[in-house]
């Protein structure tokens, strides 16, 4: 059950990298559909929530991190991630 939590935390943190991916790709979805109309609000609500999870998972320190993957510590990886968020 350890290892399967290790491996959730592992997933969450990827899934925090790809995220800050969002505001480009929300750049391209407006400029192939400008025809469509958006809630611009929504918008930039999305990419404000993006750029500030985007700060916090720089603050994250890489080599830390992969090593606690590649041992599957989830309780180090857990550690570093509080400690980005200021924890």
């Amino acid at each position: 059950m350890i290892l399967g939590l290790a491996d959730d935390l592992v997933g969450r943190v990827r899934q925090i990298e790809v995220l800050v991916l969002a505001p480009v790709l929300i750049h391209q979805i407006l400029v192939v559909r400008r025809a469509a109309v958006v809630d611009l609000a929504a918008v930039k609500r999305s990419v404000l929530h993006w750029n500030f999870i985007d700060r916090i998972a720089a603050t994250i320190d890489d080599t830390a991190l992969r090593a606690a993957q590649q041992n599957k510590d989830a309780i180090r990886a857990y550690e570093l991630v509080y400690a980005a968020l200021g924890a």
